[in-house]
């Protein structure tokens, strides 16, 4: 079951992380101009630099907040492991 909004289209995603309803999952190019205006700014220190890639934003001030921080926890701990078994893929298919 989902805990939560779901939205279909990414842009309301983006809103909503803005309004401070919490933090979005978007693609650079969907969240460039939030991000450039600061009112979303990126959860993680790096970025993945390929085509498709997304970005986990949220409002500045909301960063601290216990559920952001554990998401982004989560996720930074997460994206090792998702990055090796996307390489092993990526070599099987050679």
């Amino acid at each position: 079951a989902t805990v939560g909004a779901a939205f279909t289209f990414a842009h309301l995603c983006l809103q909503a992380a803005e309004s401070g309803y919490g933090v979005a999952l978007a693609s650079l190019a969907l969240a460039a101009d939030q991000l450039i205006s600061g009112r979303l700014v990126p959860a993680l220190p790096h970025q993945i630099e390929q085509p498709g890639a997304y970005r986990l934003v949220y409002p500045q001030e909301r960063g601290d907040e216990p559920l952001i921080r554990r998401f982004r926890d989560w996720l930074m701990a997460e994206m090792p492991r998702s990055l090796a078994l996307a390489r092993a893929a990526a070599d099987r298919s050679r």
